[in-house]
């Protein structure tokens, strides 16, 4: 059994759902995060639930402490104006960096299905600058992971 600890940022995603499950299947331990604790321990048995918000950074960095990797899937692709991508992706990966950096996480792996079919990629640019080349703190690694290649990894 593989001891290191997964956080899923977006556990109860689409996308993120998946990869909770298939990794708790594959007997690593994870930390599943979103900000419904109800959603997050129906759809992600088996997973340590941190419900939090990504705009809360005190309560992300203590959901980031003790975890070696974050799969980061969460994205808000909807709203216009104070509730658009750039409005709230942005600084929630802007925190998700730092609490990362702050509890020294090894990897961050950003996953999304934005830009991967015809309809408008909205703010995918944006959330994607605040970790766009590998971060100054850290020996560890960025990736970043388009969903049609997990489909065809994971169906």
């Amino acid at each position: 059994m593989n001891e290191s600890r997964v956080l899923v940022v977006g556990a109860t995603g689409q996308l993120g759902s998946v990869i909770a499950r298939k990794l708790i299947a594959s007997g690593t331990k994870v930390r599943a995060l979103a900000r419904s604790p109800e959603k997050l321990s129906r759809l992600c048995p088996g997973a340590e639930v941190a419900a939090v918000d990504l705009r809360d950074l005190s309560k992300l960095t203590e959901a980031c402490r003790g975890v070696d990797e974050i799969v980061a899937t969460a994205n808000n692709n909807m709203g216009t104006g104070p509730t658009s991508p750039t409005r709230i992706d942005l600084p929630a990966y802007q925190n998700l960096c730092a609490a990362a950096r702050n509890a020294r996480v090894r990897r961050l792996i950003y996953v999304s299905s934005s830009g991967t079919s015809r309809m408008r990629s909205a703010g995918a640019a944006s959330r994607t600058s605040c970790f766009g080349r590998r971060p100054s703190w850290t020996s560890g690694s960025i990736s970043f992971w388009r969903r049609t290649f997990a489909k065809r990894v994971w169906r």
